[in-house]
C-alpha cells in the first residue's frame, strides 16, 4: 500500500485526489487549514476507508505548523510514496513519485511551494 500526502485537501483538485487515491486502495494523509475542524469535508471517506484516511491540520504558510507536521510524520515513521503539494491559488501541483521523501525534503517542498505565492 502506498502512502500519499496531499496538501490543500479541503476542496477542488486536492479533495478529488484524496477520494481517487483512497478508491485505489492507497493510504492518504490529507492536509488543509483547519481540516480536522471541518468534519463535513471528508465525512463519507472517513466512514468508508477508516484508518486509510489520515486527516491533519496544516497551513503551509505557517512555518511552525510545517515543522510540527514533519515531526508528526517522522514520529509515526510514515514513508511518503507520493507527495502532491496542492496548496495553490491556481491549478499547480508538485509530485514526487517512486522515491522515499525525508522529513527535510517534505519541509523544503512545502516551504518552497508557499514562497512561490508570497
Amino acid at each position: 500500500m502506498r502512502t500519499i500526502l496531499i496538501t490543500g485537501a479541503t476542496s477542488g483538485f486536492g479533495n478529488l485526489l484524496v477520494k481517487e487515491f483512497l478508491k485505489n486502495g492507497d493510504r492518504v494523509i490529507a492536509t488543509g487549514r483547519k481540516l480536522t475542524e471541518r468534519t463535513e469535508i471528508l465525512a463519507n471517506e472517513r466512514l468508508i476507508y477508516g484508518i486509510k484516511l489520515i486527516e491533519k491540520n496544516l497551513d503551509v504558510t505557517n512555518e511552525s505548523e510545517r515543522k510540527e507536521f514533519v515531526q508528526y510524520l517522522e514520529e509515526n515513521q510514515f514513508k511518503i510514496d507520493v507527495l502532491i503539494n496542492n496548496y495553490m491559488k491556481r491549478c499547480d501541483a508538485i509530485l514526487k513519485i517512486g522515491e522515499e521523501l525525508t522529513g527535510d525534503e517534505i519541509a523544503f517542498l512545502l516551504a518552497q511551494k508557499y514562497r512561490d505565492w508570497e
